[in-house]
């Protein structure tokens, strides 16, 4: 099965440590839809202004990601790690890749769980570049200019870019300036 990824599972270390095993991952481009952080986080200690990528129908647009192929046991704890069907849903998409189209699933946020106004933290945002060797320059370096969630930390008293732990079922945050942990 293909499976088209435009987030945090870019990054091959996140596939692992999600114990997602793929046969292959590429280079794909989703035409139609844009990228958005407009999916809450909703885990404890989450702040309300910190968001998810997700993908919405745009006509003209386009999102550029990853499509692995996965073998069917890969589909359980990929399911587990988006929250299936809870806060994201499997959606039969249209990919482009090497020029031809594809039929593969992607992941996309229900309407419930998102939100206006929110940006994906530092280090979610880092995921998505780690899937760098897969994007055209452009797409990169709009990523790259995507602006970050900040917060004045509770120690340091800067207005800081914030890191999040994921611990269970809750998050921590970090300072990304002085370190301290718990700042938000």
């Amino acid at each position: 099965m293909l499976y088209f990824a435009y987030g945090s599972n870019l990054d091959r270390r996140v596939m692992r440590a999600k114990g997602v095993a793929y046969n292959s991952r590429r280079a794909a481009q989703l035409r139609d839809f844009a990228l958005r952080f407009d999916k809450r986080a909703l885990r404890p200690g989450s702040p309300a202004g910190v968001g998810y990528a997700n993908i919405v129908p745009a006509v003209g647009q386009c999102v550029e990601g990853a499509l692995y192929e996965l073998s069917d046991s890969a589909l359980p704890p990929l399911d587990l790690s988006e929250r299936h069907p809870h806060h994201y849903h499997r959606i039969d998409v249209r990919i482009v890749v090497d020029g031809a189209e594809q039929a593969a699933f992607a992941y996309r946020a229900r309407e419930d769980k998102t939100g206006e106004g929110l940006s994906p933290s530092r280090d979610y945002l880092d995921r998505l570049l780690a899937g760098g060797d897969l994007f055209s320059p452009k797409y990169f370096a709009r990523l790259q200019g995507v602006a970050t969630f900040t917060t004045p930390c509770t120690v340091c008293a800067v207005e800081v870019e914030v890191g999040f732990d994921r611990r269970g079922d809750s998050v921590r945050s970090r300072c990304l300036t002085c370190g301290a942990v718990d700042v938000v």
